[in-house]
């Protein structure tokens, strides 16, 4: 995953936000980081939690916090799991 922004995105996010100073820092931080999502995320962490060694593989905690979302929406004890617990009995939800 790189997710990045253009420089004009962030221009217009910044006009957008213009009264939110959290905002405003979240896109300093992106146009530091030539509006890499991934990397301002884990610098922005790191700025309000401190230095972390999530050491799995080297991930950042951006992507590490996705693989766990996504284990939780399509795992089969997940969301998958209760729809097709659903689609099996529908009557049981109602």
């Amino acid at each position: 995953m790189n997710a990045q922004l253009t420089p004009v995105e962030i221009q217009e996010l910044q006009q957008l936000l213009a009264n939110d100073t959290p905002a405003q820092q979240a896109l300093t931080t992106l146009q530091h980081h030539n509006g890499n999502l991934e990397t301002s995320f884990d610098a922005l962490w790191q700025e309000k939690v401190g230095k972390t060694d999530y050491s799995q593989g080297k991930k950042s905690l951006l992507q590490l916090t996705l693989d766990e979302i996504r284990a939780e929406i399509c795992g089969d004890d997940g969301l998958r799991g209760k729809i097709k617990e659903y689609t099996n009995n529908p009557i049981r939800f109602s």
